[in-house]
C-alpha cells in the first residue's frame, strides 16, 4: 500500500512539474517570460457619472478583485460619458472593437473582419489577459494599466471642444494619486507598467500631466515615439487563429503573385475636406495609364472590402492622411500589394510638424533591431511627387517586383494581430511557427527588456 501511495505521489509530482514546465515554455514564447497582473484604476464612473461635480477621493484599495472585477475591466466596455454626443460614442466603441461582420476571403475559407483602425489597444490588452496573467499581483513582474479608452481619446485629441476637459484632467490627477500610493508602482517607479493607448499621440500626458511621472511606464501607441512610447502597426482585418491560418493566407498571396495581378497601382484615398491636399495626386492618377483611382463617398469602400481591392493590384499609392502613416499601408502589405510612398513634401506629411512620424522613422524600432530607417526600402517604393508615383508601376522591372513581393510575404506574419477571443491553443504545435512574431508578442519582447533593466537597478 505504501509503495502504491509513493508511486502515486511521484506520478502527481512529475505531472505537476511537466505542466509547470510547459506553462513556462508557453509564457516564454508568447509573453517573453513576463508574468502580468492588471492594475486597479479609478472607475470611470467616479468622474463621468451625470450629476457629479467633482471627483471622489480614493485611497489605495485593498488587494481584491484584481483580475476580474465584478463589473468587468474599465477598458472592456469602453464606457462613454452620458453627456457625449452619440456619434462620438459610436466612434469610441467602433475603434475599440476587434472586429464586426466577418467576411470570407474569395477562394479560401479564411475570414477577415471589419476591425477598427485603432483596435490595436484592445487587441494587445486582450492578448495579455488571455495569455500572460498570473493569479495574484504579488506573483507578477509586470502590470497592465487599463486606463479607460474614452479618457485616453480625449487626452489625445486637440479638437475636443464638445466636452469640458477638466473632468479628463481630474481623472488623470486621481489616477496619479492612486498610482503614487501603489506598492507595485513604487517598486520601479512604473517602469514595469504597460499602458496601451487608444490612438496615436498622448498629447494629454505630454502637455497637461506630470511628464516625469508618466515617463515611467511604456506606452504602446501608433507613430508617437516620445514619453517612452513604442509605436506599433495599425491593426488590419485578418486575425489568424493558428499557424495553419497564416500559412493559408501566405499561400493565397503567393498564388496571386504567381498568377499575375493587375500591373497598375490603385489609389484608394479621399480628396475632400481636410484631405483636399490630395487633389493633385488624384488628378495625376486619373490621367495616368497605370493608375486606378477608387473614389470615396456614400457607399464607398470600407474595411475589409478595401483589403479585397488591394488583392487585385500589384501596387498601391499611399499619400499621408491625418498622420504620415495610414492604416492602408498595412492593409496593402497584408494583401501582398507593394505600397508606393512619398519621401518628401505634403504627400509624405500633410503637417510639417509630423515629419518625425513618417513610417520609416516611426517603425524603425519595430521592424529593425538596429533602428535603421532604411528598412522601408525592402517593402515599398518611394516617390518624390505625384507624377513620379503614378509613373513608377510602368518603370519597375519584374525582378524588383518579385523581390519586393517576397519580402512582403516575409513581413506579413510580423504585422498580424492574432485572434484574441480565446487564449492560444493548449497545443503549442498549432501556433509555435508564427505566434511569437505577431504584434503583441513583439511588444512584449521589447517591454521585457525594460522590465529587466528596471529589475537590475533595484
Amino acid at each position: 500500500m505504501r509503495h502504491r501511495l509513493f508511486l502515486a505521489l511521484c506520478t502527481v509530482s512529475i505531472t505537476v512539474k511537466i505542466a509547470s514546465g510547459e506553462e513556462d515554455d508557453r509564457r516564454e514564447q508568447l509573453c517573453s517570460g513576463l508574468r502580468f497582473a492588471v492594475h486597479n484604476v479609478p472607475a470611470a464612473s467616479e468622474l463621468y457619472d451625470v450629476g457629479r461635480d467633482r471627483p471622489v477621493s480614493l485611497q489605495w484599495p485593498a488587494l481584491r478583485e484584481w483580475q476580474a472585477p465584478a463589473g468587468g475591466y474599465a477598458w472592456a466596455g469602453s464606457p462613454c460619458a452620458a453627456e457625449s454626443p452619440p456619434d462620438f460614442c459610436d466612434l469610441i466603441r467602433g475603434n475599440a472593437t476587434s472586429g464586426f461582420y466577418a467576411s470570407v476571403v474569395p477562394n479560401t475559407d479564411l475570414r477577415v473582419w471589419r476591425t477598427g483602425q485603432y483596435a490595436f489597444s484592445l487587441q494587445i490588452t486582450s492578448y495579455i489577459v488571455r495569455n500572460c496573467l498570473v493569479e495574484q499581483p504579488d506573483e507578477a513582474d509586470a502590470f497592465l494599466l487599463p486606463v479607460p479608452w474614452e479618457l485616453l481619446f480625449h487626452l489625445q485629441t486637440t479638437d475636443v471642444g464638445r466636452r469640458d476637459p477638466k473632468k479628463d484632467l481630474a481623472y488623470l490627477s486621481l489616477l496619479e494619486q492612486l498610482l503614487r500610493q501603489s506598492p507595485y508602482w513604487q517598486r520601479h517607479r512604473g517602469r514595469n507598467f504597460l499602458l496601451p493607448w487608444s490612438r496615436t499621440h498622448p498629447r494629454g500626458l505630454e502637455e497637461q500631466a506630470d511628464r516625469e511621472f508618466w515617463d515611467g511606464p511604456t506606452s504602446v501607441t501608433l507613430l508617437f515615439q516620445e514619453l517612452n512610447c513604442f509605436p506599433v502597426p495599425y491593426s488590419t482585418s485578418f486575425h489568424p487563429r493558428n499557424d495553419d491560418d497564416v500559412d493559408q493566407w501566405l499561400s493565397h498571396i503567393r498564388r496571386l503573385n504567381q498568377a499575375g495581378r493587375k500591373p497598375q497601382a490603385v489609389l484608394a484615398a479621399g480628396s475632400t475636406g481636410r484631405h483636399a491636399f490630395r487633389i493633385p495626386l488624384v488628378e495625376a492618377c486619373e490621367k495616368a495609364a497605370f493608375c486606378n483611382h477608387l473614389s470615396f463617398g456614400v457607399g464607398s469602400l470600407a474595411y475589409p472590402e478595401l483589403a479585397f481591392a488591394y488583392l487585385n493590384y500589384t501596387f498601391s499609392i499611399q499619400p499621408a492622411g491625418d498622420t504620415p502613416t495610414r492604416r492602408a499601408i498595412f492593409d496593402s502589405w497584408l494583401a501582398g500589394c507593394i505600397p508606393i510612398l512619398f519621401w518628401k513634401g505634403i504627400f509624405s506629411a500633410h503637417v510639417s510638424s509630423q515629419a518625425h512620424s513618417k513610417p520609416a522613422i516611426s517603425y524603425s524600432r519595430f521592424f529593425s533591431v538596429a533602428g535603421n530607417e532604411s528598412w522601408l526600402q525592402d517593402y515599398a517604393l518611394l516617390a518624390k511627387n505625384p507624377t513620379e508615383a503614378v509613373a513608377l508601376p510602368a518603370r519597375v522591372g519584374a525582378e524588383r517586383i518579385r523581390e519586393l513581393q517576397e519580402n512582403i510575404l516575409q513581413l506579413i506574419p510580423r504585422i498580424l494581430y492574432w485572434d484574441v477571443q480565446e487564449p492560444m491553443d493548449a497545443d503549442a504545435g498549432k501556433w509555435q511557427k508564427y505566434a511569437a512574431s505577431n504584434v503583441p508578442a513583439r511588444v512584449l519582447q521589447v517591454f521585457s527588456e525594460e522590465v529587466r533593466a528596471a529589475d537590475a537597478k533595484t
